[in-house]
């Protein structure tokens, strides 16, 4: 009993959030073994103990989670391109209030993983192998349009094969890692984000305040 009650002690202490719940069980099961009725029968106390005990065995066996940090390979326009696309967030902030997207960077996501610290570096390696050969291109962009939920507007890159042949290049390479391969989501419709979730009112407004939405 007292080696039950120091590992459940430790378990209480190291495992993660999701886990508490099973502990909590865990405890009815010892105070219930430990603090039955009298008159309950012997063998249903038993049977709690063995219970107990798969229970915490189950618990040793659960390794913490670790954490994990989403990685995005993107094109940055130039810093002239990123500034008007600043400012006219700032536009619609003024017009519309918060959305998604306001404070982050201007760019064109190719994909993105959720990975762990230690992957980084090989994410990086199969990265510039899929660079290899790549011919570069000059990047136009058509008008601001959005997508069909209407939750949000962007400025649509031109060069659309362009980009869909350096992005399939490098995932392709990235998922000669089945680790890694198995982490990564395209961006099959390249975009660069003006506002992103919006809601009814606002992207009517933000539509509004945007025309004749053409590029900028």
């Amino acid at each position: 009993k007292l080696g039950m009650g120091k590992a459940v002690g430790i378990l209480v202490i190291e495992l993660r959030e999701r886990q508490k719940q099973l502990l909590q069980l865990l405890h009815q099961f010892i105070v219930t073994a430990r603090l039955g009725d009298a008159d309950r029968h012997y063998g249903s106390r038993l049977h709690s103990v063995a219970h107990c005990a798969s229970l915490l065995v189950l618990l040793c066996c659960m390794e913490p989670a670790k954490p994990t940090h989403r990685s995005l390979l993107i094109i940055q326009p130039s810093a002239k391109i990123s500034e008007e696309v600043m400012h006219l967030r700032e536009r619609l902030h003024e017009r519309i209030g918060n959305f998604s997207g306001r404070k982050v960077i201007p760019h064109i996501t190719l994909f993105f993983a959720d990975l762990h610290a230690e992957q980084e570096t090989k994410l990086r390696n199969t990265i510039h192998e899929g660079c290899r050969g790549q011919r570069p291109f000059v990047l136009g962009y058509a008008g601001i349009t959005h997508f069909p939920d209407q939750q949000t507007i962007y400025i649509s890159p031109v060069q659309h094969e362009a980009i869909a042949s350096v992005r399939n290049a490098i995932v392709a390479s990235v998922k000669n890692d089945p680790v890694l391969g198995s982490q990564v989501h395209e961006t099959v419709q390249p975009h660069l984000t003006i506002a992103a979730g919006l809601k009814d009112d606002q992207f009517k407004q933000a539509w509004q305040l945007l025309e004749p939405h053409s590029y900028i």
